[in-house]
Parts: C-alpha cells; sequence; structure tokens
C-alpha cells in the first residue's frame, strides 16, 4: 500500500510530465493518454507555473460554539422560526454586548445545511381534525368493509371494488389560489415570472359526479351559491347515477353494486334513502359511511385534477369557459386511471386501521 507521501510524490511527477510534454507541443488528447490524466486535469496543470498546490487560505470561523448553540435554541423544532428572524436576534444579542458583529442569513443558512437537523426543511401538512365518534366510526366502517371481502386481493375482492359508485360534490374556482408548496417557475428572468391574480371573491361552479372502476358518470355542472337540498338531489343527481349504475358495461353484475355517498343531510334524508331501497341499489347507509372521511373516498382525487386543469394555457376567463374546460377534462379522464384510483381503496382502509382511525396520507 502507498504511502501519502509516496502517493504525493506520484502526482508531482505526473503534473510535471504534463507541463513538459505541453512544451513538445503534444496534443492534450496525448498527454491525457501517456500520463493516465483526464483531460481536464491536463487542462489545468498546463496553465499553471508551479505543479504544487495552491496554498488554502484558512477562514476566520464566522459560527462559533456559542452562536451554534443559540442558533440551534432558537430554530430547532420551533415552527414559523426562518433565517431573518434569528439573523435580527443574533444582531441584537451582539448590540447589547457592544459588539459590532453581525452574522447574515447566508452564513446562517450556510451552517444549517451542515447539521443533521437544519438541512432539511420539512413542511407541516393541514389534516382534518377528527372527533372521537369520527375515528370510532372510520374504525367501525373499516371493519365492515373488510368483513365484506372488499380487501381481498384476490378475484372476488377486485370484482366487488369494481362494482363500487363512488360519489361527491365539490366547487371549483375560476381564480383559486396557488399552492405555495409546489407552485414553482425554473427561470433565469425574474421579470418573466407571472402573477396569480386573485380576487377577493372568486367566481366558482359546484360539479357533481361519481365513478367506478370501468367509468365515470356524466359531469353535473352547477352554479355557485346553489344549495343541493334533499328534492334536488332526489330530482336532478340521484336520476343520473341509476341510470349508470343499471349499465352493463359498468356494473355486470347487478346484485354486487354498492352505491357510496357521504352522509350530507340531502343524502341521508330518509326520502332519499327510500328512493335508492326502492331503486334496488345498496347502499353504506347511515351511520356506516364516516363523517369528515374524504380520506377515503377515492373520487376527491378527481376534483384535484379538474381544479388544476384552470391553470392550463389559456386560462378560463368566465364561467361559461370554466365549465368547457371542467368537462373537457373530466371527459379526457382515462379508465386506466379510475382504475388506479378504485384500487387504492383497500391500501386507504388498511392505513385507517394502522392509524387506528385517524386520518391517512391520502
Amino acid at each position: 500500500m502507498k504511502t501519502p507521501n509516496i502517493k504525493k510524490q506520484n502526482i508531482l511527477c505526473k503534473r510535471r510530465k504534463v507541463q513538459e510534454l505541453f512544451k513538445k507541443k503534444l496534443a492534450i488528447s496525448e498527454i491525457a493518454r501517456q500520463t493516465g490524466m483526464a483531460r481536464s486535469n491536463v487542462y489545468r496543470w498546463i496553465k499553471r507555473d508551479s505543479i504544487l498546490d495552491k496554498p488554502k487560505i484558512k477562514k476566520s470561523k464566522k459560527i462559533t460554539d456559542s452562536i451554534e448553540k443559540m442558533i440551534e435554541s432558537e430554530m430547532r423544532d420551533k415552527i414559523g422560526v426562518g433565517t431573518r428572524r434569528v439573523a435580527k436576534c443574533l444582531k441584537k444579542t451582539f448590540e447589547s454586548t457592544g459588539s459590532s458583529r453581525t452574522i447574515s442569513r447566508s452564513t446562517i443558512q450556510r451552517h444549517l445545511k451542515q447539521t443533521e437537523w437544519g438541512k432539511i426543511v420539512r413542511r407541516i401538512k393541514n389534516k382534518p381534525l377528527l372527533s372521537k365518534k369520527n375515528i370510532e366510526d372510520r374504525l367501525n366502517f373499516c371493519e365492515i368493509i373488510e368483513k365484506a371481502g372488499y380487501l381481498c386481493t384476490k378475484r372476488l375482492g377486485q370484482e366487488l371494488r369494481s362494482h363500487i359508485l363512488f360519489t361527491d360534490e365539490s366547487v371549483i374556482e375560476l381564480h383559486p389560489h396557488i399552492n405555495s408548496n409546489n407552485a414553482v417557475i425554473r427561470t433565469s428572468d425574474k421579470k418573466s415570472i407571472p402573477v396569480n391574480s386573485v380576487p377577493k371573491k372568486s367566481e366558482k361552479i359546484m360539479v357533481v359526479g361519481g365513478i367506478c372502476s370501468r367509468g365515470k358518470t356524466p359531469l353535473l355542472v352547477f352554479n355557485s351559491g346553489l344549495r343541493i337540498n334533499a328534492a334536488m338531489y332526489q330530482e336532478a343527481i340521484l336520476p343520473v347515477y341509476f341510470e349508470f349504475m343499471k349499465n352493463k358495461t359498468f356494473f355486470p353484475s347487478e346484485r354486487k353494486i354498492m352505491f357510496q355517498q357521504d352522509m350530507a343531510p340531502a343524502h341521508s334524508a330518509k326520502s332519499t334513502m327510500k328512493l335508492i331501497e326502492g331503486a334496488g341499489f345498496k347502499t353504506w347507509g347511515k351511520g356506516v359511511w364516516p363523517g369528515n372521511s374524504p380520506d377515503l373516498n377515492v373520487i376527491e382525487h378527481m376534483w384535484n385534477e379538474l381544479q388544476e386543469s384552470v391553470f392550463i394555457a389559456p386560462r378560463p376567463t368566465n364561467i361559461a369557459e370554466l365549465k368547457t374546460r371542467v368537462n373537457e377534462k373530466w371527459n379526457s379522464i382515462t379508465v386506466d386511471y379510475l382504475k388506479k384510483l378504485v384500487e387504492s381503496f383497500p391500501a386507504r382502509i388498511v392505513e385507517c386501521q394502522t392509524n387506528l382511525g385517524n386520518v391517512t396520507r391520502y
């Protein structure tokens, strides 16, 4: 094994040889071949007068041990504390001791990248606040689903899941707020960064629909401000769901059909439940589907797709264009995507059980 001194001597010999061969007017590629050095290293050493490394200049340590402790006490495990605030705090500390010293934000940022606890910024997620009853209802629902065979990985489980019609409603805004977590643009020109202008009150529409693993219902679009009560739900929305569930293309086995809806007042009204039962469809009735559980409903991802389509250029400028845009997006969603959503249902249930009824990552 070569000692460090011998290795260093060999490196210096190679550098000297590079300079000698270059003086003999050999090509760079030939010098690299004879010395075994990379072409980039050959370029570097033919430009130097010396074969020795440049002396390293020792920089004074700005972040001392005491300052390091101050930064950690101010920032570690603290919510919303940034480098700007810490820099101001350090400046006040220095001024109180009569020191003219300053620590810039960039210095603090470089220091954080070298620490185990501060090199990665982690965002805090907002999740629904579940009551004790919500958690109990979620666990009871998971148990019902498991006993009914919906979690089975074999053909029976797949058939049962493919016969669920997941339904829901959502509001789509014409001028939505951008999600600041992922709204980024990469450009060298700061002036080219677009601005998302948001009015005080954005115009909205309400969309209603259902999906299964073989297809989706027509998308129903209503103007904002329209309240869906039991009468409207029964007259304008349920007939669309019933017609869809009677289609053998989407639901080959009538006895396996399960109609999913949340327990909104219009959905859980006695007259609504009686109408569903009279049409011959099974549903997870009142007290079965848990409240405050959008993470268990696979159709929620569809609403994200529709809302994000608003940002696709050219952006809609009025409600008519918004309605056209969401309908185009709804119709463009493929059956393969629907299958993936429906097949995520077992994973949602299992994760809910693992989390003891608390919210999942979905």
